[in-house]
């Protein structure tokens, strides 16, 4: 806006892509220099991750599912507060989870919307948080799975698959080229965080764990910041992921996705075991910025269970199929009142956004900003 930078394609601060800076640009435009302006992008971003969610749902499972697990998200303590700091890390759910969507749709249905919606998701997420850019080995390797168990759609699908690549590629290319002249830049996020060499010594020195030790412990932590660890670093509630009930019904939905395996579960749960990875192999485990790309998916397994009830008891009872539904209402009422008054009710007793360093330096800049030469 004042004419100092002219590159959409290049990094900004920490070393993440500019476009989204761009993009923040567009709400201190409208709304001025001002907080909630500088929030407008993540507020719309996690607001469209919840549609985008609805139309995962749909299209892997049935209007009902879609219905449970976006309502789950819409009231999710995590997925409101990382959709109301002014970072760029809430579109990574929203990208991933449209990109799902579209591939199983194309897979599914056969249906080239679906392949090009995928490869325009997967490739401009990579504008976004570091985490996304782990989806395109997420579909390689659900593509191969595809080839060696359904040998025949995979011939049929083929074309399709091809397309997704190539649009993603497209989608990404300008970046792409930027990374290609600047290799560092790409590295440099995760460089900052992983684990694995100062980090990993010193703690093998100082704690007198091994390596394995402190990997397994890494991974735990992980693993339990879903349903018992509590969250850190840009989010400390002092909770997991996902509360109590919610957190069951997860546990109970992956073990009837591991009893009930197919392509299409292996597809929902390969970006969870992506993003435990990313967790796992970053300092400040489990940091809760980290489990952005999986939380779509998270909450489609917390609604697997409610929707299976209601699936059976539709059945059991045809000519009741409103009462049917009932249960689910009060599991998916109770899932979002705890989940809300939680947020709303208790986080900020305890936890300041950001440490008193960007409290003070606020408070500071807003007192300079009287002065008649800031």
């Amino acid at each position: 806006a004042n004419g100092n930078a002219n590159n959409l394609f290049t990094v900004g601060w920490f070393d993440f892509p500019s476009l989204y800076f761009a993009l923040q640009g567009m709400g201190i435009a409208l709304l001025g220099n001002t907080v909630p302006a500088v929030r407008l992008v993540s507020a719309l971003g996690g607001a469209l991750t919840v549609a985008g969610v609805y139309w995962l749902a749909r299209v892997t499972f049935d209007v009902t599912m879609a219905r449970i697990a976006s309502l789950i998200l819409l009231a999710s303590h995590f997925h409101m507060h990382m959709s109301r700091i002014a970072l760029n890390n809430v579109w990574d759910g929203f990208f991933a989870a449209l990109a799902v969507a579209g591939l199983w749709y194309g897979w599914n249905r056969g249906r080239r919307f679906g392949f090009v919606a995928a490869g325009l998701c997967l490739g401009v997420g990579q504008y976004f948080y570091a985490t996304i850019r782990v989806l395109p080995l997420v579909f390689l390797l659900w593509t191969a799975a595809a080839f060696f168990t359904e040998r025949q759609q995979f011939r049929e699908r083929l074309p399709g698959l091809i397309l997704t690549a190539y649009i993603a590629l497209i989608a990404a290319l300008p970046m792409g080229l930027f990374y290609a002249n600047h290799p560092n830049q790409l590295a440099a996020r995760s460089n900052h965080v992983t684990i694995f060499g100062d980090w990993l010594e010193n703690e093998v020195e100082f704690s007198g764990r091994t390596s394995t030790q402190i990997m397994a412990d890494q991974v735990s932590k992980a693993v339990r910041g879903l349903v018992n660890e509590p969250l850190r670093f840009y989010y400390e509630p002092g909770v997991p992921l996902l509360l109590g009930a919610a957190a069951m019904l997860f546990v109970i939905g992956l073990l009837w996705a591991i009893y009930d395996f197919d392509l299409r579960y292996l597809l929902l749960l390969l970006p969870i075991a992506a993003t435990l990875v990313i967790v796992a192999s970053s300092r400040d485990a489990p940091a809760a910025q980290r489990y952005i790309m999986a939380a779509p998916f998270v909450v489609v397994f917390v609604a697997l269970p409610i929707g299976l009830l209601t699936q059976w008891l539709r059945t059991l009872w045809p000519e009741h199929q409103r009462l049917a539904i009932v249960p689910a209402v009060l599991l998916v009422a109770w899932i979002m009142v705890s989940e809300t008054h939680f947020y709303f009710s208790g986080v900020y007793d305890r936890f300041l956004l950001g440490g008193p360093n960007t409290l003070i330096a606020t408070r500071m800049a807003g007192q300079l900003q009287n002065e008649e030469e800031p």
